[in-house]
């Protein structure tokens, strides 16, 4: 269902924000719902996570107009990345 969604919102905002190359999407799913909370059109912090995949280059072609695919696959290759917020200062440690 995520993954339906997400592709769905991809083809309804980026034609008409006229975005290409690598970009990053803020969003949250919630019940089912695919909220977008912010577009970016530069890359992601969480970009690390695909260091083995030749994203310069496919930003190139992607920016001439040139159809990208993606080497990950869903069923075999997974890729997480997370920030966790603190409810409470003191969560927060300071040394010196």
């Amino acid at each position: 269902q995520l993954a339906a969604a997400v592709t769905a919102m991809l083809q309804h905002l980026l034609p008409i924000e006229g975005l290409q190359g690598i970009i990053s999407i803020d969003a949250l799913w919630f019940e089912q719902q695919l909220y977008v909370l912010e577009i970016n059109p530069r890359w992601s912090a969480s970009m690390r996570l695909y260091m083995d995949q030749p994203l310069l280059q496919m930003h190139l072609e992607a920016c001439a107009g040139q159809r990208i695919t993606c080497a990950m696959s869903p069923e075999t290759n997974y890729a997480r990345f997370c920030i966790a917020y603190a409810k409470a200062p003191d969560w927060i440690f300071l040394h010196g």
